[in-house]
């Protein structure tokens, strides 16, 4: 099932207070009222735009998959040899490095 994206109609809010994103492709409702911004990784209620706390484990930015921005540490897997594969896109990566130019997202690839 694909989240619903985007803050939802009356929200008082208008960005993610957290960064400041407004695009609606890195807004995910998450339930519960609640909105996760993929980009900062922030939690937060689009209604007063309170930030939870620690919602999650979150690796920092430098280290995020460059291909999709996956930044949660449960879905992202590190490897003996200092490479890391999402789990969501199932893109191997060195952290910190730019994204490969040749675009193979097999883990056994790379």
């Amino acid at each position: 099932m694909t989240p619903k994206r985007g803050l939802p109609e009356g929200s008082a809010i208008r960005q993610c207070p957290g960064c400041g994103e407004a695009e609606a492709a890195w807004l995910v409702r998450i339930g519960q009222g609640k909105m996760a911004c993929e980009r900062c990784g922030a939690v937060f209620d689009p209604q007063t735009g309170a930030i939870e706390p620690e919602a999650a484990d979150m690796v920092a930015p430098k280290d995020a998959c460059p291909n999709c921005g996956e930044r949660e540490s449960d879905e992202l897997v590190w490897l003996d040899d200092e490479r890391v594969e999402c789990q969501r896109c199932h893109t191997v990566y060195r952290p910190g490095a730019p994204a490969p130019d040749d675009g193979q997202t097999d883990a056994s690839s790379a």
